[in-house]
């Protein structure tokens, strides 16, 4: 599979709990750790989030490979809920991913910003795509990526 060949679509319902696995299996290590997991929780919480933004599915090789959602706070554009099936992992899909948010990017006035829990091995990825370190919290590294098109 090539990591450079995606493709990105809004989600619809039927990718729902197709997408809380992804999610569960990405995130369970880091939310034990910082809140502990009750899974009732953690699908009310999925189900408001797939509410509050349609998710954009990720495709490669015609497969479903991930999702992410974009949402806009002030003059923050947020990627959130960025995650990438376990079986298609380091093969460089999360890169082209960001790699495509950045290009569209370009020309809009907003810097692109992502929260991740410390410990992750995500930030690193990041730091490499440009994004640089702009707080922490008990639980979050806050990172943004400067549009450098943005006053254009």
């Amino acid at each position: 599979m090539k990591s450079t060949d995606i493709t990105l679509y809004s989600a619809t319902l039927s990718d729902r709990d197709w997408a809380y696995a992804i999610k569960a299996d990405a995130e369970y290590e880091f939310v034990v750790e910082n809140f502990g997991w009750d899974e009732s929780f953690q699908q009310r919480l999925h189900q408001q989030e797939w509410q509050k933004t349609t998710p954009t599915i990720i495709e490669s090789a015609g497969q479903k490979v991930g999702f992410f959602s974009l949402e806009t706070e002030y003059d923050r554009l947020f990627l959130r809920r960025f995650f990438i099936d376990p079986v298609y992992r380091g093969q460089g899909l999360g890169k082209s991913v960001i790699s495509k948010v950045q290009q569209e990017l370009m020309g809009h006035h907003f810097a692109l910003w992502v929260a991740v829990f410390h410990g992750n091995r995500a930030i690193d990825l990041y730091r490499r795509m440009g994004f640089k370190v702009q707080s922490t919290s008990e639980q979050y590294t806050y990172l943004s990526f400067e549009n450098r098109n943005r006053n254009q």
